[in-house]
């Protein structure tokens, strides 16, 4: 901490921000509000339901509960003596307002320099494919890939692949991996292995269920891709 401190001193002295834009509820949060510098906080996601969802996994432990503990401590420090809390989506708006009343809010969207995502030579997967490109760090959000138990179930000539890890994945491939038309690839390299599955892919799904606007989506769309949710499958009755 002590550390950190000095690095930031050392930019405030070097930079003299008017203000100072963080995307994660730091340290470097804090100390921009001690310094009485104004704050303005990214929210990528819901982090309230990410906590919970903590709390009932990931933390169990006495020493992870203490972990988890203050980094809420610091979260909520940072949300509190922010200038404005800046969500990526207008879903997250009210989220954050049901929070803090009180506090300034404006969705701030984010995106993609698409020149970065140029085509390139797939890597090489079987056809007809549906791909997904998330990781399995928070259950709430991993379990959603469960949901396409019964999509995979009803396209056997259709090759689901997963582009991911984390500390949930065994959860996923022990319940997919039984079926033939379903490949876990592991986590890629940023951005080129990335670029080359993205490239390959008939299809792109998000079934995380909660992510707003993912990078990946972004990315995706950026190479013509067709982009779904698994609510596209659940209207079309193929899972029922």
């Amino acid at each position: 901490m002590v550390s950190k401190q000095k690095k930031f001193n050392a930019l405030v002295r070097d930079f003299k921000p008017d203000a100072v834009f963080i995307d994660r509820q730091a340290h470097f949060g804090l100390a921009t509000v001690d310094a009485k510098i104004p704050l303005f906080v990214l929210l990528r996601g819901d982090y309230w339901s990410e906590m919970k969802w903590a709390k009932e996994t990931l933390y169990k432990s006495p020493i992870k509960r203490a972990a988890l503990f203050w980094k809420q401590r610091i979260a909520e420090k940072c949300f509190n003596d922010a200038s404005a809390i800046l969500p990526i989506c207008k879903y997250l708006e009210p989220i954050v307002k049901e929070h803090y009343p009180k506090k300034s809010v404006e969705v701030l969207y984010g995106g993609i320099d698409a020149s970065k995502w140029y085509p390139v030579e797939g890597m090489e997967l079987k056809h007809p494919c549906v791909g997904l490109l998330q990781g399995s760090w928070i259950w709430g959000k991993t379990k959603e890939i469960l949901t396409l138990t019964k999509v995979i179930e009803s396209m056997p000539d259709v090759t689901f692949y997963w582009a991911g890890d984390g500390p949930y994945r065994q959860k996923i491939t022990e319940t997919l991996g039984k079926y033939d038309n379903f490949k876990w690839l592991g986590a890629l390299e940023y951005p080129d292995k990335v670029r080359q599955y993205l490239a390959a892919l008939d299809v792109y799904a998000l079934a995380s269920g909660i992510d707003m606007s993912p990078l990946t989506l972004q990315e995706a769309q950026a190479h013509e891709k067709t982009s779904h949710s698994y609510q596209c499958w659940r209207d079309s009755g193929i899972d029922g």
